[in-house]
């Protein structure tokens, strides 16, 4: 690990924590659950959805070193069934390196499927690109893969922990970023 720069080390260990964090939050869940009353709705997803999440993780670049990263993503969109999303997903990281600061930005169209009740997976295609010290590159095929756990529900409300991981494909070269991410959704 002596030969990982310290802004993946960063990155990696902010995304350690919010897993270490979240992994009792299923059991945590069931066990509310299973307490609730009876006359509790549950979760209730159809018509306009809208979110963001906020987080922590790191990016790279070939012209940057791998850099701890603030996160943040906001997605809308609509329900096209109780477990399939049609979203506009937009993604960006902020980092600094060299004295420049960077945003790789991801905006997709995307679909997000819930595999269960409280899990689900994302994919989107789009357009990415990288802005350096707020002047914008020039926008190439933008890639958007996540996967999240949702930790409370409310009949029309969700916040979850989700891993997110966006490309942005250049000629010269790949600009990644991951990250985990806390979530507020409105259904």
């Amino acid at each position: 690990m002596g030969q990982l720069s310290s802004g993946l080390r960063r990155g990696m260990t902010t995304a350690i924590v919010l897993a270490a964090l979240a992994a009792p939050a299923p059991a945590l869940a069931q066990a509310q659950n299973a307490g609730a009353s009876a006359l509790q709705a549950p979760i209730d997803r159809k018509g306009f959805v809208i979110g963001f999440s906020v987080g922590g993780g790191s990016a790279s670049c070939a012209t940057c070193e791998t850099k701890g990263a603030a996160a943040l993503s906001f997605h809308l969109g609509g329900m096209l069934t109780p477990r399939v999303a049609l979203l506009y997903d937009t993604a960006a990281v902020n980092f600094t390196d060299h004295g420049y600061a960077y945003q790789p930005t991801v905006s997709t169209v995307a679909l997000q499927y819930f595999t269960s009740d409280r899990v689900w997976v994302k994919g989107g295609v789009g357009l990415g690109s990288l802005w350096v010290d707020n002047h914008s590159g020039s926008s190439h095929l933008g890639l958007l893969a996540a996967a999240g756990v949702e930790l409370a529900q409310k009949r029309r409300f969700a916040m979850d922990l989700s891993g997110r991981f966006t490309v942005i494909h250049t000629s010269g070269s790949d600009v990644r970023s991951v990250s985990a991410q806390l979530g507020f959704n409105w259904y």
